[in-house]
């Protein structure tokens, strides 16, 4: 309560500082300019439900692609796999005596580079991998989601199936590929090499590659880039060997899709916290009590402006919701910000490349000195409550974690669906002695 009066009497310094204007637009719900009465403030408690978000749209990027299984206490099992499209290399010529092909040795390998993993066995942390050959050429602008099943989109029998023993000292894993899948790049060299001259017609000839991972994996890989060679040896005429190398880049010219199964082993204690887990996974629903706080603070509306009692405009002066911690899990760090997404506008939102209106979406950002997520609702309610009614749409809320792109004034400019693994328990309303809530502060002028 203690954060609660001090709101209050910062809102009570504040109304004597207003000035006068009949300017009815939106900004006027906000900071009314007349002198301000009709002070009213409260509490409101949230509702909350746990749920499951894996329907996240990927991102058209390479970095921070899960790959392999780690399962914790609390979070579960997470299992990652990876589709992945490469880049064309440009006409590749191969050397030729008599018309012949004068190659020593050729190969292929696929070179998967990461920046860290987690693993449940330190002592001998692994991930077995099975690698498939895609069917289908993913569309650059298609979006594609965390659920994405890999295989619709691959062989079912794999070109290669591996065990690679990790260790702290190692940045990427290189594996061979098998020699018919290098004999279909040569004869591909050979009989056609306009195909590897454009990305277009390079996936339509080898769409790309699934990496799925096996029971017998124990770490989850962060991947940063992916790297296929065609590599061969062939001796000049000074008869000296020379090696060839050439490369097919996982970049952004082509997609790459992180699939991503969580089996949830989280059970709240007494239904007094929740799991809140990226990329995708538990997550929570909230409702805002948006109905009783109008009645509350009698507030009606006309379709263009926001009215309290004795037909007074509408100021909300102040209306924060805090999601309260219970605590940091020791395994995975916590995100950085939370968006708040109304229900019935997730997959348009999430589908683009937009910042959050504070209206629909609200970016919600951790504060140390109250240990709990804060989000600022006064946008969202002054215009809400310009209609003439509220309804169940405009109360529910879904929870995601996301990471933003900061400017060098500290602002966000971006916002992408968090990749990396992180979680963080957050109390619920059923807390009595912090519960999730909304304190509003309403004024009419």
């Amino acid at each position: 309560m203690k954060s609660f009066f001090c709101l209050l009497c910062a809102a009570l310094l504040l109304l004597p500082m207003s000035g006068c204007t009949d300017d009815d637009d939106f900004n006027n719900t906000l900071q009314p300019q007349r002198d301000a009465i009709n002070l009213q403030l409260d509490t409101f408690r949230l509702t909350s439900s746990s749920i499951t978000l894996d329907n996240i749209p990927a991102k058209v990027s390479t970095d921070t692609l899960m790959l392999g299984i780690y399962t914790a206490d609390t979070i579960g099992t997470i299992n990652g796999s990876i589709l992945a499209q490469f880049d064309a290399s440009g006409e590749i010529s191969l050397p030729s005596e008599n018309g012949s092909l004068a190659i020593d040795s050729v190969n292929t390998m696929l070179r998967i580079y990461f920046g860290s993993y987690l693993t449940s066995d330190s002592e001998h942390p692994q991930v077995e991998l099975s690698i498939h050959r895609m069917t289908q050429v993913l569309a650059y602008r298609g979006v594609y989601y965390n659920n994405i099943d890999p295989a619709s989109y691959s062989d079912a029998s794999s070109l290669k199936d591996t065990l690679v023993e990790l260790n702290a000292s190692m940045s990427y894993i290189d594996i061979p590929m098998p020699q018919s899948f290098t004999d279909e790049f040569t004869s591909q060299i050979q009989n056609a090499s306009s195909t590897f001259a454009s990305t277009d017609a390079f996936v339509q000839f080898f769409p790309g590659l699934c990496l799925k991972t096996e029971g017998a994996s124990n770490a989850l890989l962060s991947v940063s880039s992916m790297v296929l060679y065609y590599q061969y040896q062939y001796e000049n005429t000074l008869g000296s060997k020379i090696s060839y190398s050439t490369a097919f880049f996982a970049n952004k010219n082509v997609r790459q899709v992180n699939a991503i199964k969580q089996t949830p082993e989280f059970s709240s204690k007494d239904g007094k916290e929740m799991l809140i887990l990226s990329p995708g996974g538990r997550s929570m629903s909230v409702t805002i009590p948006s109905q009783k706080i109008k009645e509350q603070f009698g507030i009606t509306g006309n379709g263009t402006t926001a009215l309290v009692e004795g037909g007074r405009k509408l100021a909300v002066s102040s209306a924060l919701m805090r999601l309260p911690v219970a605590k940091q899990l020791s395994m995975v760090s916590r995100p950085d910000y939370l968006l708040l997404i109304r229900k019935d506008k997730y997959d348009e939102y999430m589908s683009s490349s937009r910042l959050p209106d504070n209206v629909n979406e609200i970016l919600g950002t951790y504060s140390s000195s109250d240990t709990a997520y804060l989000f600022t609702l006064k946008f969202y309610l002054a215009d809400l409550y310009k209609r003439e009614t509220v309804t169940t749409d405009d109360c529910e809320f879904y929870v995601v974690p996301v990471t933003a792109t900061l400017n060098s004034a500290g602002n966000v400019v971006g916002l992408v669906s968090a990749s990396e693994i992180h979680a963080v328990l957050v109390k619920t309303e059923l807390d009595e002695e912090d519960p999730l809530r909304v304190s509003v502060v309403v004024t009419g002028f």
